[in-house]
């Protein structure tokens, strides 16, 4: 209530069951006078009205504008809704996939490639297609992927480790894991 006063007489009327009754009368008699006055069933329908109104929006979810991040996933095709799904590690990211519906699989990950993308400087669908068409490419990732058994932790591991950076350089620049694209990517190695 924006009246001081009715805020302390509501105050005591919680604290006192005397003052509660005696406030409770009074509006019940002010009810009385109202509906005995002409128009005033329909003053008093019309004065709920307001007040469930406003007690409805009170209540209502509070709608944010879109952050600078969601805007720029959604141009960049990625679902806001499962941003911070699409920033989970490999295994918590598989639990949480694997109980959603196909349609938002696909889009939790859409999203995680958009996040790969631009928060971690690379692009998977680059590093499929190099699979695909390098076959050196992919038997590098093949020996590797058996010691690490994710794309990620094999990345993880070649941004590590300058030994094997050396080792699988077409595997390295497929998944620009070179020191140039690591701190490109925000990754410091």
């Amino acid at each position: 209530p924006e009246n001081p006063e009715l805020l302390q007489q509501m105050m005591q009327a919680a604290a006192n069951p005397d003052v509660m009754r005696s406030m409770l009368d009074q509006h019940d008699s002010a009810i009385r006078n109202l509906l005995s006055q002409p128009g005033g069933a329909s003053a008093l329908k019309r004065m709920g009205k307001q007040q469930r109104a406003r007690a409805a929006a009170a209540q209502a979810p509070v709608e944010h504008p879109p952050t600078a991040e969601e805007k720029l996933l959604t141009q960049r095709k990625g679902n806001p809704e499962f941003l911070a799904m699409a920033r989970l590690d490999p295994d918590a990211f598989s639990r949480e996939v694997a109980g959603l519906s196909q349609e938002d699989r696909v889009e939790a990950l859409r999203t995680r490639e958009v996040v790969l993308r631009e928060e971690q400087g690379w692009d998977p669908q680059v590093f499929r297609d190099a699979l695909q068409s390098n076959t050196t490419v992919a038997a590098q990732y093949a020996a590797l992927y058996r010691r690490t058994g994710s794309v990620e932790a094999t990345r993880r591991l070649l941004f590590s480790n300058t030994t094997l950076t050396d080792q699988f350089p077409d595997l390295t620049l497929a998944l620009q894991c070179t020191r140039r694209a690591a701190v490109a990517g925000g990754h410091t190695g």
